[in-house]
């Protein structure tokens, strides 16, 4: 069924590097290759950013981009993501 979007099938191919930006700050970068059939075929890239606060709660800022090399349908075509985490450590 290629008329919604959580029916459809759905390929990602990623590649992440990790790696240390000083003693509490982590970062990652990453590329990838999205298929959507039915939507779109997507390239993106991903950073990320994680530190670690009072020794206790973990930090993570996450900036993903997609962008559309074949449209399907407009909707979802070209994205940009902006997420952020807490997690605190007993």
């Amino acid at each position: 069924n290629k008329d919604y979007y959580f029916n459809t099938s759905f390929l990602n191919t990623e590649i992440n590097y990790s790696y240390k930006a000083g003693e509490q700050i982590r970062l990652s970068s990453g590329a990838g290759f999205y298929s959507n059939t039915g939507w779109n075929k997507q390239i993106g890239l991903k950073q990320q950013i994680s530190g670690t606060v009072f020794k206790k709660f973990d930090i993570d800022i996450d900036v993903s981009w997609k962008k559309a090399v074949k449209i399907v349908r407009p909707e979802l075509a070209d994205q940009v993501y902006i997420s952020t985490s807490v997690h605190n450590r007993f």
